[in-house]
């Protein structure tokens, strides 16, 4: 999102149970191919589900659609 200040990457192990968040600056995050995450709080096997929210100093977008990792 063009002017954000960074972002929330919210994840679960159900859609609607999103309770887990990373915070990203924006200015770390790399476009492409490198525009990866590592999350290393995850367990092998498990199925989770991701969404992300922009903010800025204005507040926070809201949440992008609920996608499978």
């Amino acid at each position: 999102m063009p002017g954000a200040v960074g972002y929330n990457v919210r994840w679960g192990i159900r859609p609607d149970r999103l309770y887990l968040t990373y915070q990203l600056f924006a200015d770390r995050v790399a476009g492409g191919e490198a525009a990866t995450l590592p999350l290393r709080a995850l367990t092998s096997g498990q199925p989770y589900y991701v969404a992300v929210e922009a903010f800025d100093e204005n507040g926070v977008s809201p949440l992008s659609a609920v996608a499978p990792m």
